[in-house]
């Protein structure tokens, strides 16, 4: 039987390629999705390895608590001489690393990085640098230096002047070298600046003092007994941590972020799969349909049924193997297409070394294999009970299986996946793993219970999506013929459009997430925002505190506040502060305040979001004790308690709280102004352009623009996660060209008699491609619908503070539907073009 499997494949060289290639992408997606986490995280070990090299030890400010920053409060820079005369002290090295600074290229324009940060640092003059200047010299006092791929991207010239970007404006630096890092400048993409340590000091506000100090041993130092003399010497506000206590740290950080990303992609390569798993399934059935007398006669002859199932599940096995075989490579070249499409979305990746890990292999082959061999079990058990004698009549059809069976599988599973979705987003879970253990088999069990039971009305709704067909001269009798073999073959229809439901149910769900999520901001910010103007930059590294300074100087404007972003403990759990003036921001922003009153906050207070006020059981009046990384604690009174959330977040503290010993960086995430009585619009914006162009990196909005500003973040947003979903989409599109090509081999001798009697080739392409274009209209119908009550049960599920209105694009989804329709005439070009092209006489004779 086994020698028979492989030639019965050999021999249908076609239809084994369309079989194999239903599982290839899904297989693809899961090799890319590990081959991106893996590359990035050997990438950062690499990296985190070089700077660590040789360390034996590092020195840095006490911190009571990770707060998840990264932060450690700045030490004395008199500490590198004590830790230098510490017996068994190679060489001190002190550190100081800012994201505040932003050089100006050759064409004047601010140096910019959607994704990795761009990083000053001073030179390194440890025995292990692994910085190499190739060219000009390290930087000395009014000077700088650039990493090699920053300078060739900014068009540095050695001995030219550029125009720095500080915490207080512009000055003028000396560009001195180009360097490299390690052997290929490998540094994540971020852009790496090398200034001065007493210039950096100065300019990004640290007098006097440096974040860390990497300690080297002399030769034969026990490393132990190294840091327990430095921590003799070391003051209260000090620590010592061994090297790869410092190296595992940083990776930590970096896993931390990688587990999000990772999963995130995962997610969307088991949504492939998923669609995949389907495809595969029904390429089985009708494969299986194609192979009704090859079977009969092997029973005829003896083969038991036992052995037929056995032939069955052979074939799945080497369509499994072949599958996971070809998605290893096409994996790969997913992988790259993944960071390109990250890139061009704005959401650039760091430049990857490829690391294909063996366990990346071993899941390929276990899911390629897997899911094919779990597909064909139905249809191995179907085929073994085909009846030999029956069989071999002409006109016996393979049975569809659509019995009562499926009715009650069908329901029964619809409606446990209901009570599960409902488990999932309705009830407060303590953890978000808990959540997801109910939402996502749910989900599946909805998506099964709608594919099982979608043939009972598969065909009177297209029959109805097809019936224009019928009306449109130029197709006639094609049109007609597609609306009927699209609503006679409702099994076929069914499971076809299945794969492409559950891309635009996400599709659809996504959508009306997104959609409700701005509507709820558009109508929040139209009544939240106060302030006239809001500054704000294209990332996340802020910019200097002189901006807002100087406009808070100026008479055009009465109220200002810069917002700064931090973390700290409250109750014993870590928070995410936003700092601003408290005093200030009556006027600048309203939250829609609950209890208490903007007009009481101030130096000593906190502002708290309504949610943590009811988990904490707190209110305006009571003292909350917030706790730093440095240690210090501050009992602040609440002062208003708010509803708002969609600018101030959940905690707001006051800037005098915001001190540089207790965060880490002081520069401004954004800021925003009111102008001042009796001053116009056109004068207040040509006040604050002026005084904004000291810090070009920095975008100038009024209320409209930065509303527009945030949905601009939302769409993408939302094309980042269309983009993931694409696959998925693209995959169900690419199974309904399997089926439709599939489905010609069986309807060989139906479409040659067609052709005998007149159809012409035209008419027959024309036939497929409007069958496939219903298809794919039912699947995207049932898709969008179904995750259109996705998406409202979820905006439902959410909290009022994060969306607080239902919003259904139906234009939106109308046009997905219509895409799709679109899509489907595209996807069925090859299938048509075979069916066009058959030998009449040898297709009616065809068996």
């Amino acid at each position: 039987m086994l020698k028979l499997t492989v030639r019965g494949l050999l021999a249908h060289k076609i239809r084994f390629a369309l079989t194999t290639f239903a599982v290839v992408l899904g297989v693809g997606f899961v090799v890319a999705a590990f081959l991106i986490s893996d590359s990035l995280r050997s990438t950062f070990d690499d990296i985190v390895g070089d700077l660590n090299e040789g360390v034996a030890a590092e020195v840095r400010g006490f911190v009571e608590f990770d707060d998840g920053t990264g932060f450690t409060p700045p030490i004395d820079e008199g500490l590198v001489d004590t830790v230098a005369a510490v017996d068994g002290v190679d060489a001190a090295v002190p550190i100081l690393s800012v994201q505040s600074l932003t050089p100006v290229d050759a064409d004047g324009e601010p140096v910019t990085s959607l994704g990795p940060p761009i990083l000053s640092v001073n030179a390194d003059d440890g025995p292990d640098s692994d910085t190499t200047f190739l060219d000009g010299a390290e930087p000395g006092p009014g000077e700088f230096a650039a990493d090699r791929d920053a300078a060739d991207d900014a068009g540095f010239v050695i001995g030219e002047t550029y125009e720095v970007v500080t915490d207080q404006g512009r000055e003028d630096f000396v560009y001195a070298g180009t360097f490299r890092f390690g052997e290929d400048n490998v540094l994540a993409g971020a852009k790496v600046f090398v200034f001065d340590l007493g210039d950096l000091q100065r300019i990004a506000g640290f007098p006097g003092q440096v974040q860390e100090i990497q300690v080297y041993a002399a030769d034969g130092v026990d490393e132990v007994d190294l840091i327990e003399r430095i921590s003799a010497a070391l003051p209260a506000s000090a620590e010592v941590v061994s090297g790869q206590e410092a190296s595992d740290e940083d990776s930590a950080d970096f896993e931390e972020f990688l587990s999000i990303f990772s999963n995130l992609l995962l997610g969307f390569a088991g949504v492939a799969l998923f669609v995949a798993t389907f495809l595969i399934n029904n390429t089985f059935n009708i494969v299986l349909g194609q192979r009704v007398r090859e079977l009969a006669l092997l029973r005829a002859i003896g083969a038991g049924a036992r052995q037929v199932r056995s032939s069955v599940l052979g074939e799945a096995l080497l369509v499994g193997l072949a599958a996971s075989v070809i998605g290893l490579g096409v994996g790969v070249l997913l992988g790259f297409g993944l960071v390109a499409l990250f890139d061009a979305l704005g959401f650039s990746l760091p430049d990857l070394t490829v690391e294909l890990r063996p366990r990346t292999v071993l899941v390929a082959f276990g899911i390629g294999v897997g899911i094919t061999m779990l597909s064909s079990v139905t249809p191995s058990r179907r085929a073994s009970r085909i009846p030999p004698v029956a069989a071999m009549q002409d006109g016996y059809r393979f049975d569809s299986g659509e019995s009562r069976r499926r009715t009650v599988i069908g329901s029964t599973l619809g409606t446990l996946g209901v009570v599960l979705l409902a488990l999932g987003l309705f009830v407060d879970w303590d953890s978000g793993t808990t959540t997801l253990f109910y939402v996502v088999p749910g989900a599946i069990g909805v998506f099964v219970g709608v594919t099982l039971l979608s043939p009972l009305f598969a065909g009177p709704v297209a029959r109805a999506i097809g019936r224009p067909l019928r009306y449109l001269p130029w197709l006639g009798m094609a049109g007609r013929l597609a609306q009927e073999n699209s609503a006679r073959n409702r099994e076929r229809t069914s499971a076809t459009a299945g794969a492409l439901m559950i891309g635009l149910a996400l599709v659809g769900m996504t959508t009306v997430t997104v959609e409700s999520l701005r509507t709820s901001i558009t109508e929040s910010l139209s009544t939240s925002i106060q302030a006239d103007f809001f500054l704000s930059t294209d990332n996340f590294s802020g910019f200097g505190t002189g901006l807002a300074e100087s406009i808070d100087a100026s008479d055009d404007f009465d109220q200002v506040s810069p917002f700064r972003f931090g973390r700290a403990q409250v109750d014993g759990t870590g928070r995410d502060m936003l700092a601003a003036d408290l005093a200030e921001l009556d006027g600048l922003v309203d939250p829609d305040v609950s209890s208490g009153s903007l007009a009481d906050a101030g130096p000593g207070t906190i502002l708290v979001h309504q949610d943590p006020a009811r988990d904490l059981d707190v209110t305006a009046g009571d003292t909350l004790t917030v706790t730093y990384a440095s240690g210090e604690s501050e009992d602040l009174r609440i002062a208003a308690v708010y509803d708002d959330a969609t600018i101030l977040n959940n905690w707001v503290i006051d800037l005098e709280s915001f001190t540089q010993g207790r965060f880490g960086s002081v520069a401004d995430l954004f800021a925003a102004a009111r102008i001042a009585d009796g001053v116009s619009i056109e004068q207040a914006q040509q006040t604050i352009d002026e005084l904004a162009e000291a810090f070009p990196q920095v975008n100038v909005e009024d209320q409209a623009e930065y509303q527009a500003s945030i949905e601009g973040q939302l769409d993408s947003l939302l094309a980042v996660i269309f983009g993931m979903l694409a696959l998925a989409i693209l995959i169900a599109l690419l199974g309904i060209a399997n089926t439709l090509a599939l489905s010609v081999f069986e309807r060989t001798r139906e479409i040659g008699l067609l052709r005998a009697v007149g159809m012409g080739r035209r008419q027959t392409r024309s036939m497929v491609r409007w069958e496939a274009a219903i298809v794919s209209a039912f699947g995207a119908l049932l898709g969008v619908l179904l995750g259109a009550a996705f998406g409202v049960a979820v905006v439902t599920a959410l909290p009022d503070s994060i969306i607080s209105a239902v919003t259904i694009p139906v234009p939106n989804l109308v046009l997905f539907v219509v895409i799709a329709a679109l899509a489907g005439l595209v996807a069925a070009f090859f299938p048509a073009r075979r069916a066009s092209k058959m030998n009449v006489l040898d297709a009616i004779q065809h068996q």
